[in-house]
């Protein structure tokens, strides 16, 4: 995970709050960006969704401005 967020500062000495897109849905994921989280991981390696669903939850993060990452499977 990196260490930085997306206006560059560093997250290194404080604590981050952060959640896990499983759900495949996009308005979930939008959701999520609300309550002032850190970061959110779509989590594609449990989660039940597609790479079609990835790109839509990864557009609705976007807009709510969080950086986000997603975890994948190989």
């Amino acid at each position: 995970m990196s260490t930085a967020d997306r206006s560059g500062t560093s997250w290194q000495g404080r604590d981050r709050f952060g959640v896990w897109a499983a759900l495949p849905d996009a308005f979930a994921a939008e959701l999520m960006c609300v309550g002032g989280v850190d970061y959110i991981c779509v989590d594609q390696q449990h989660g039940a969704g597609g790479l079609r669903e990835m790109v839509e939850m990864l557009r609705a993060i976007e807009a709510g401005v969080p950086p986000f990452h997603s975890r994948v499977c190989r």
